[in-house]
């Protein structure tokens, strides 16, 4: 896994740099946790429990 691009985990602190460096613009990190909470109230008991260890984010930029 390590080979692969992002074979470690994508970070924001990691792909904020390259969308910038891209001419991308105005980025903004917001939080998983309302999406995460939503699947729990309808997800079984394994799945309810991979939720809580995924490190989600979601990135919005604009482009110049």
């Amino acid at each position: 896994m390590s080979a692969l691009p992002f074979g470690g985990g994508l970070r924001p602190e990691t792909i904020i740099p390259m969308l910038v460096n891209s001419g991308f613009r105005d980025l903004q990190i917001g939080s998983h946790t309302p999406i995460a909470v939503a699947q729990r109230k309808t997800a079984n008991l394994r799945n309810r429990l991979r939720t809580l260890f995924y490190r989600r984010f979601i990135l919005t930029a604009t482009v110049e």
